[in-house]
């Protein structure tokens, strides 16, 4: 029979409970990678006025017939989706071309300080950096990526425009319109 020393305390129940929960919701975010190559065909469809393609930073140093040789990616920064607007955003809007990245993170994902300064680059710029994150669910995740996508293409290429809401203003503003 058990002393009442030994009966778990209710604190160490909810405790454990927490441990449980917090275990399973980080278990059941979905894969950077995966929600990264959804992203990019939702971004390529025929009917979106985006393409974008993966883009590796940095480089790579390899030997070749005895030569060495360097192959430089995109700069340090850059997103891991690179491309451009077509300049027809929904509902016949002409909105002109525009350089585009997108920044894949898993839903706790930080920016790095080069991808921090290329962001800012990009707004004083006039030009699209977006951080798009991986939630628990794919197809809900893709679909507020792109009205995340589509507001800051928006908003970069308004009249007198010259750089993009934080994505804080951007997220803010879409959950206020229920997208």
């Amino acid at each position: 029979m058990a002393t009442s020393s030994q009966k778990p305390r209710s604190t160490d129940l909810v405790a454990a409970v927490r441990k449980v929960a917090k275990a399973k919701s980080d278990t059941d975010t979905i894969d950077e990678s995966e929600f990264q190559a959804h992203l990019e065909r939702a971004l390529n469809s025929p009917h979106r006025s985006t393409r974008v393609w993966r883009m590796n930073c940095g480089q790579i140093v390899y030997t070749r017939n005895g030569a060495k040789n360097v192959f430089r990616g995109a700069p340090a920064g850059s997103g891991d989706l690179v491309g451009y607007t077509i300049g027809r955003l929904g509902h016949g809007q002409y909105l002109g071309s525009a350089h585009l990245e997108i920044e894949v993170k898993a839903r706790k994902g930080k920016l790095r300080k080069d991808q921090v300064a290329r962001q800012k680059a990009a707004m004083k710029a006039g030009w699209p950096y977006v951080v798009a994150r991986a939630g628990t669910d794919l197809k809900e995740s893709v679909v507020a990526a792109l009205a995340l996508i589509d507001a800051a293409i928006l908003s970069c290429q308004q009249i007198g425009r010259k750089s993009v809401p934080g994505e804080h203003e951007l997220r803010d503003a879409l959950a206020e319109a229920r997208l």
